[in-house]
């Protein structure tokens, strides 16, 4: 994992996706996920909704077919707004359309709904 070979996998495979045309950049996703992890270590965090338990929070951008182009793990007391602009800045490419042929959606929870999350996206200016 420390070498980035699932991480290269993972990039050229969406990247053959793109040139392929496969990717439907109109709609995309983002959302965070907690999970136990208890033989986690130093990596996780104190999960605030399961008593403190030890976890890790993996929060994810996908595009409209599901695909997720952008991943990154945090302990669980990470809040998933702190991660959005990474999300979004971490996607191994951009897309190949010009973004102004698309009718865009983002589809996110009220954990991303502030003025920086929105800048992010381009709902602000």
């Amino acid at each position: 994992m420390a070498a980035g070979v699932f991480e290269t996998l993972w990039e050229h495979g969406l990247l053959q996706l793109n040139i392929e045309g496969a990717l439907d950049w109109s709609f995309q996703s983002i959302d965070g996920c907690t999970t136990n992890a208890p033989l986690g270590g130093q990596q996780t965090g104190a999960n605030p909704t399961d008593r403190g338990k030890t976890g890790t929070k993996r929060h994810l951008l996908t595009e409209t077919n599901e695909l997720p182009v952008s991943l990154f793990v945090t302990g669980a007391n990470v809040h998933d707004k702190t991660q959005a602009d990474a999300l979004l800045t971490a996607m191994p490419f951009l897309p190949a359309v010009p973004v102004e042929e698309y009718d865009l959606h983002f589809c996110a929870d009220k954990a991303y709904d502030s003025a920086d999350v929105r800048s992010a996206i381009g709902l602000l200016g």
